[in-house]
């Protein structure tokens, strides 16, 4: 046998896929019909649509995820805020806490030199008041002659406004009031000066008795600082 031509066997081909296409369509070459360009313009508009709300759908949901975003921001902000407020408050009562601690702590300090001072003071005014019972004159009886008698006005703290004591006809000086003064009681720890009532002159431990006119009779007032005179009288 002969082989068959390759132009044959083309043709034979093409044949056959135009008898199926007639099969298919009888009329490949009509006009396609209305109908069918309306379903498809239809499907297009329907898949163009579909694809706008898939885009919408993406938007709506991308802006909702900035919103929770935005939202969860603000919610870690507020919580850092309060945060920081409640550790800022936390700072300000530990240094008001620690403050108080230290304002008490220099207040009971402060007592105890108090109590130390005043404790000092009362001790050697103990140990003045000692010496000047030792160095004090005795007081000599009423009537005898030649005495001094010497009056002192008191501050208004004292319980007797005035006393009075008798000296020996030995004193010619201010020593023995002063020693006098110094054993009263109420005016232990007291810093105090000795003046006349006239002129207000300074009496001294050294001045003669008759040269400041106190000699043989004579008023002296004792004055105290004026600030713990206020005090007391208050």
């Amino acid at each position: 046998q002969n082989p068959t031509p390759a132009s044959s066997n083309e043709d034979s081909v093409s044949s056959r896929r135009t008898s199926r296409a007639s099969r298919t369509n009888p009329f490949p070459n009509a006009p396609r019909p209305r109908s069918s360009r309306r379903h498809h313009n239809a499907s297009t508009r329907a898949e163009r649509q579909m694809q706008r709300l898939g885009h919408r759908d993406n938007e709506r949901k991308a802006t909702e995820r900035d919103m929770q975003h935005a939202i969860a921001a603000s919610n870690r902000m507020v919580r850092d805020e309060q945060d920081a407020e409640y550790y800022n408050s936390l700072r300000q009562d530990r240094e008001k806490e620690e403050q108080k601690k230290a304002a008490k702590q220099r207040e009971e300090e402060e007592a105890q030199i108090q109590q130390i001072l005043a404790q000092s003071a009362k001790e050697e005014a103990a140990r003045r008041r000692e010496k000047a019972l030792e160095s004090l004159p005795q007081e000599p009886a009423a009537g005898t002659s030649g005495i001094t008698t010497i009056a002192l006005k008191l501050p208004r703290f004292c319980k007797k406004p005035r006393v009075q004591r008798r000296f020996p006809a030995s004193l010619d000086t201010a020593e023995g009031i002063y020693s006098w003064v110094e054993t009263l009681e109420e005016l232990q720890g007291k810093s105090w000066q000795l003046v006349l009532p006239v002129g207000h002159k300074v009496v001294h431990r050294s001045d003669n008795l008759k040269d400041v006119g106190l000699s043989p009779r004579g008023l002296v007032v004792v004055e105290v600082n004026d600030d713990e005179d206020d005090d007391n009288k208050a």
